[in-house]
């Protein structure tokens, strides 16, 4: 809890700048309930970034989600997903669904992860060298790494920043 504080604090004294990607975000106020999802948006393809996140506000409580996208799959049932760490530590989530999609040439899997706050702590601190779903890899270079911190910090403090559109949505 205290890194995602600490992380609160970041946002603040930061020049906007520093944390460009916090504009890509959209937050979704839903019409008949309380619940409030902030999320990344895409650039371009929903796939063109390994790794997106979501917060939902939603009866008094918050939770945190990560996606993963690698571009190859199958339409088989897939389960098992993936995040390593440059320094050789992981998260693991062996029963994790894993979804198949067909985009004009490509086959992309996806996977939606509930994360525990052990997890954001982890995802804040490291680095990630790659994600897998299921057998298929995807490495990240630094800059994707940086940013995928960076964004996540962003959805985090996402109540104390400007985002890109705030939208009012039926259920």
């Amino acid at each position: 809890m205290k890194h995602i504080l600490y992380s609160l604090l970041v946002i603040l004294l930061l020049s906007s700048s520093g944390f460009a990607q916090c504009s890509e975000l959209v937050r979704k106020a839903h019409k008949f309930s309380d619940k409030t999802v902030v999320m990344t948006t895409c650039r371009g393809k929903r796939s063109a970034d390994a790794i997106h996140y979501k917060r939902v506000y939603e009866q008094g409580q918050v939770y945190y989600f990560v996606q993963l996208y690698v571009e190859s799959g199958s339409f088989l049932p897939q389960k098992g997903a993936s995040i390593f760490f440059k320094d050789g530590t992981s998260l693991d989530w062996p029963t994790a669904s894993v979804e198949s999609t067909f985009d004009g040439n490509i086959h992309t899997s996806q996977s939606t992860i509930k994360l525990t706050e052990e997890a954001i702590e982890l995802l804040q601190e490291k680095q990630i060298a790659s994600i897998k779903l299921y057998v298929h890899d995807r490495a990240l270079n630094q800059h994707q790494s940086i940013r995928a911190q960076d964004i996540l910090n962003c959805v985090i403090g996402a109540d104390l920043i400007e985002v890109k559109s705030d939208k009012v949505v039926s259920q």
